[in-house]
């Protein structure tokens, strides 16, 4: 029964060999999740060759050092897979990791092997057992490996999200996962330590194949048509930088989605990254003061757009770098700068609208004349104090509103009974009969376009197209509106492309720009 024993070598020295392809990985990507896989394979493969040399040493103090050694490594690292998951979504792209996902991940991970070395390793008492001609030192007391199996579940979520945005291209990051998931639930002392190991490096090779597949055959999620398309973090909000930009596309998703713009809306933004605009996705927290976060996503655009232009010259990219270098007034009015919102974001991006007006007077006295709430108004005055009016200004920058929605509070707020019960109380500000009055006040919105679609129940409640088709000015320009099928989320990616959406919101960026240089 020597099968244990060389099954066990045979694993050491394949993860010793895997080693040194995991630091070639690593050295293409620079990616933490390859320096957290080189630490696991050195990890399994010791485990692996003491196990197949216990026998060599037998029982005495030296195999109980080194396989004390063994169950250490085995508590600190294996919480890692956590990082390593969250790693490799980073690598493919997706929009809901952040720095602060990637810094909770390696919180929990660092937790995880805290507690389990006050709880498990300080208390641990090793007893030497033979199986299959296998001799080892265990623990005298059987436990259900909980921090390995939940690894595993997460891990295996992380699999089913590359499998489905990958159309069934890439199931073996799911099916690796699965193995380890299924072999670890299954008692050690029915088996034997072999099936466990064995699954845990089928694990380990299919997240090296996955880093591998996304370095070199993942054009989905990596290389687009020759171009790079990954949102970055910047100064809180998302970019996805064009090598070569003919213009700069800020959006502003749902009430929700809004948050997590990148994961819910990649398709559509993706589209019209591939048609040459450098995206920004603009993340809003849940709030009902609504003039503050519109107020907070401009007022530092300058300092933005130098960012930009920072991390695009750190990308090598030199070709109309100018486009985020000036921000004087006739530079962010040239018909380059487009705003693209979805249901609430629509409204955040009227209210910026409304804000256009360079001079500060002239704002105060539309927006007393609509907000009966006095307290509301100073606030804001003093929130506009803090701001550079004329570089707040969306004047001449085209925007394309996608299922507006213009309510009070029962907007934000997806369960309708909820929604009526928190309006008892407070709402939000502005509210939407302010909201409307300030529309019809404006003399901007000269730029504008709408798409609505033809199954949304909540468009026909709000009636948001309907008023703004009627509200705003007709002169020079009167907005375009397109319908197209589908409901109120049909800008959402979560289970099938869009493909009408991204041509129509295309042909009405043309649209647009062309109505700012005939101005």
């Amino acid at each position: 029964m020597q099968s244990f024993v060389f099954g066990h070598l045979l694993l050491s020295l394949a993860e010793a060999a895997l080693i040194s392809w995991a630091l070639l990985l690593w050295k293409i990507s620079r990616s933490l999740a390859m320096i957290v896989l080189l630490i696991l394979l050195i990890s399994l493969g010791y485990d692996n060759f003491i196990l197949a040399i216990g026998n060599r040493l037998g029982e005495g103090s030296l195999l109980l050092f080194l396989s004390k050694i063994r169950f250490l490594a085995h508590i600190l690292v294996i919480p890692f897979f956590f990082v390593i998951g969250i790693e490799l979504a980073n690598r493919a792209g997706a929009g809901w990791v952040i720095p602060l996902t990637r810094g909770l991940a390696w919180g929990v991970a660092f937790g995880l092997g805290i507690l389990e070395y006050f709880n498990e390793f300080l208390n641990l008492s090793l007893v030497p057992i033979e199986f299959a001609g296998l001799l080892r030192y265990t623990a005298d007391s059987s436990s259900v490996p909980i921090v390995t199996i939940v690894s595993n579940l997460f891990l295996l979520g992380i699999s089913i999200g590359f499998w489905i945005r990958l159309e069934g291209k890439w199931p073996w990051l799911f099916f690796g996962t699965l193995v380890a998931l299924i072999v670890n639930t299954i008692p050690i002392d029915k088996i034997g330590t072999l099936p466990g190991s064995s699954s845990e490096f089928i694990l380990v090779l299919s997240l090296l194949l996955t880093e591998r597949y996304l370095q070199y055959e993942a054009p989905d999620l990596g290389l687009d048509e020759g171009e790079k398309f990954r949102f970055r973090p910047l100064q809180f909000n998302w970019v996805a930088i064009h090598p070569r930009p003919k213009g700069v596309i800020y959006f502003i998703g749902g009430a929700g989605f809004g948050s997590f713009p990148t994961l819910f809306y990649r398709y559509i933004l993706r589209r019209l990254f591939q048609e040459g605009y450098t995206i920004v996705a603009l993340p809003f927290r849940f709030t009902f003061n609504h003039w503050s976060v519109a107020v907070q996503m401009v007022q530092d655009q300058e300092q933005f757009l130098a960012a930009i232009h920072q991390e695009a010259t750190s990308l090598n990219y030199s070709e109309n770098l100018d486009i985020y270098i000036s921000t004087e007034p006739d530079q962010l009015r040239s018909g380059n700068y487009f705003w693209l919102g979805h249901s609430l974001g629509c409204k955040y991006i009227a209210l910026l609208e409304i804000l256009s007006d360079s001079e500060k007077t002239r704002i105060d006295r539309a927006i007393s004349a609509c907000i009966k709430d006095k307290r509301q108004v100073e606030k804001l005055g003093r929130d506009l104090e803090k701001v550079d009016l004329e570089k707040l200004s969306l004047c001449n920058q085209p925007s394309i509103l996608m299922a507006p929605i213009i309510t009070g509070v029962e907007g934000a707020i997806p369960i309708r009974a909820l929604a009526h019960l928190v309006k008892k109380f407070v709402d939000v500000n502005p509210n939407e009969t302010d909201t409307k009055c300030m529309i019809r006040s404006s003399k901007l919105f000269h730029y504008t376009g709408m798409v609505g679609f033809r199954e949304d129940k909540e468009q026909a409640k709000a009636e948001t197209i309907n008023f703004l088709l009627e509200a705003l000015p007709k002169e020079p320009f009167p907005p375009i509106y397109e319908q197209l099928n589908g409901g109120h989320l049909a800008p959402l990616n979560l289970l099938e492309r869009n493909n009408e959406l991204a041509e129509q919101l295309i042909q009405l960026l043309f649209q647009l720009h062309r109505r700012v240089g005939a101005k």
